[in-house]
């Protein structure tokens, strides 16, 4: 009996210390590297040595494994979505290299792409990548402060959840447990925001004409991404809906838009499903992108409702770390036909339309005016080439006729943008000075 005292004994005590070794357990796994999935080789090849450090072994590599981690277990397995954000990744990459920034001096080491929060993520597994996608709709559609504020209470919110689920269920995945008890600061949260937001300038200009297109479409919405009224519900609703709905539509099988968190997810991901487009009229976008099978249709109810202003697509957050100090700030950030910044191209349009505004030119007498601008400035241009005296003040005629022969040759979807930036200057003749 002695014995069999002495073996439960050194078992208990076997027991604790293991229990203790465990507790005592630091081994930090976000510095862990994984294999990058294959879709994603061209775009780390295309990295510049000190962001493909970064995205690594350096901080940013740190914050999605982190955040994988913890989120990992919220979200479905997308498999293909995956496979085909890395080949559109690879792809945008290889076309923004063929036409390389110059003249950048002593920046010259810096400059060039930034994809680093996608190959943090490649390399960090799915549940990062899946992180990073979601970077991407919040650097869509708020401000980098904001963007910033809500990640900060999706963490606060994740972990409170995390050890509910532990104390209620006694277990936990290991990874998870240690990742939610490992510190992920502002500042890595907001430059996690910053290398998304990025990227998303890159991907905007190297697929300038589907996100036109696509911007007009979202343009005619009047929708809210959701209606969930905490952050956390909200955003974790929007990202999950546009994970589920994209999978589905990469694997072939139509779906119909519910809500607004599809053409979100649309504009952030820069993959385009052909589109059919229902109220008034019904109407097929054939967006004509390779990565979608051609059973993969998005149908969406525009609701017209005549009044114009406020479409478009909103979300509207309580963001209660935004300010370190009282109570959470609403605030509404918007999607619109114009996007939420304009090229130079762009604003020469507007710029260009307030002029006509400040004329009070007929709406059927506007094109006929915009080809006259035309002319004169390549009239007025030429004589300042060979008269130099005279050249001072040119500038401005110079920009009208830019942005005179940039709408007289668009077309499309191109000129449907450009009437509308034509108008928003229309209205708001005052921008450039009162008529004197």
């Amino acid at each position: 009996m002695a014995s069999i005292g002495r073996v439960a004994l050194n078992g208990i005590n076997a027991m604790i210390e293991s229990t203790q070794t465990l507790a005592n357990f630091q081994f930090d796994f976000s510095i862990v590297k994984v294999d990058a999935p294959q879709e994603f080789h061209d775009l780390g090849q295309r990295l510049i040595p000190a962001r493909r450090e970064m995205a690594e072994d350096g901080k940013l590599h740190i914050t999605a494994r982190r955040l994988g981690a913890i989120f990992d277990s919220l979200l479905p397995q997308t498999p293909q979505l995956i496979k085909t954000y890395g080949l559109r990744a690879s792809e945008i990459a290889r076309e923004s290299i063929q036409s390389p920034p110059t003249g950048l001096g002593i920046f010259a080491k810096q400059a060039g792409l930034d994809g680093a929060s996608i190959w943090a993520g490649a390399t960090s597994g799915s549940g990062a990548i899946q992180v990073h996608l979601l970077a991407c709709m919040l650097a869509r559609m708020w401000k980098g402060s904001e963007a910033t504020s809500i990640w900060v209470e999706l963490l606060k919110c994740r972990r409170v959840e995390i050890q509910t689920e532990f104390d209620r269920t006694g277990s936990i995945d290991t990874r998870t447990l240690v990742a939610v008890k490992q510190q992920i600061d502002r500042s890595d949260l907001a430059e996690w925001d910053a290398s998304a937001r990025a990227w998303l300038r890159v991907a905007d200009q190297c697929k300038s004409l589907q996100q036109k297109q696509l911007l007009l479409i979202i343009g005619n919405l009047d929708k809210q991404v959701n209606s969930k009224a905490s952050v956390y519900d909200s955003v974790i609703k929007a990202w999950v809906t546009g994970l589920e709905v994209m999978e589905s539509l990469l694997q072939g099988c139509p779906m119909v838009m519910q809500s607004g968190d599809i053409p979100l997810a649309l504009s952030s991901w820069h993959i385009y499903p052909d589109l059919n487009i229902l109220d008034p009229a019904t109407k097929m976008v054939h967006q004509k992108d390779p990565l979608v099978p051609a059973p993969g249709i998005l149908t969406i109810g525009l609701n017209w409702h005549g009044d114009t202003h406020d479409k478009g697509l909103q979300w509207s957050l309580p963001l209660a770390h935004l300010r370190y100090y009282g109570d959470p700030v609403v605030r509404t950030s918007k999607i619109t036909k114009q996007g939420s910044r304009l090229s130079l191209d762009k604003f020469g349009i507007a710029v260009l339309g307030c002029v006509l505004g400040g004329w009070d030119i007929e709406d059927e007498e506007i094109e006929k005016v915009i080809k006259w601008i035309a002319r004169i400035s390549k009239i007025v241009i030429l004589f300042c080439n060979t008269h130099k005296h005279a050249a001072k003040g040119s500038w401005l005629i110079y920009l009208l006729g830019c942005a005179a022969e940039l709408f007289i040759s668009s077309r499309g979807f191109e000129r449907g943008l450009f009437t509308q930036l034509l108008t928003l200057g229309r209205n708001n003749r005052s921008f450039i000075g009162a008529r004197s």
